[in-house]
C-alpha cells in the first residue's frame, strides 16, 4: 500500500523542472509564478489586464515608469497566460532575488480613459 504513493512522489519530483521554480503569487484571480524562464502571468481576474514585471536590480537602480492609460504595460486579455521571459539587458533578470509584477485594467471610453481595479503581486526566490 505505501508503495503507490512514494512512486507517486517520486515522479511528481523527478518531473518539477517544468514547472515554478520559485514563489507563486496570487492576488484576484491574477497570479505570477517564477519559472526557469521568466516570470508566468495568468489572467483569472473579471476582465483583460495589463502586466508590467520589475526585478530587484531595476527596482533599485532605475527609474520604474508608472503603469498609466497611455503606458499601460503588456496587454494579458481574460483566461491567457503570458510569459515575462528573463532578459540580462532588461527590467526582470535571471539572478534577481525578488519580483514584483504589477498589474492594471483600464475603463472609460476611448475618449477618457481612466485606471480601474489594479494589484501587485510579489515573487521572491
Amino acid at each position: 500500500m505505501l508503495r503507490f504513493p512514494l512512486l507517486a512522489l517520486a515522479l511528481l519530483l523527478a518531473s518539477g523542472c517544468d514547472g515554478p521554480v520559485g514563489a507563486i503569487d496570487r492576488e484576484r484571480g491574477v497570479t505570477a509564478e517564477l519559472t526557469a524562464d521568466g516570470i508566468r502571468v495568468t489572467n483569472e481576474f473579471e476582465e483583460a489586464i495589463y502586466v508590467a514585471a520589475y526585478g530587484e536590480e531595476a527596482l533599485a537602480t532605475a527609474f520604474i515608469p508608472p503603469q498609466t492609460v497611455e503606458a499601460p504595460g503588456r496587454a494579458l486579455p481574460l483566461g491567457e497566460t503570458v510569459l515575462l521571459r528573463f532578459s540580462e539587458e532588461d527590467f526582470i533578470r535571471s539572478d534577481d532575488g525578488f519580483y514584483s509584477v504589477t498589474w492594471i485594467t483600464v475603463k472609460g471610453s476611448a475618449e477618457r480613459p481612466v485606471i480601474g481595479p489594479r494589484g501587485s503581486l510579489e515573487l521572491r526566490r
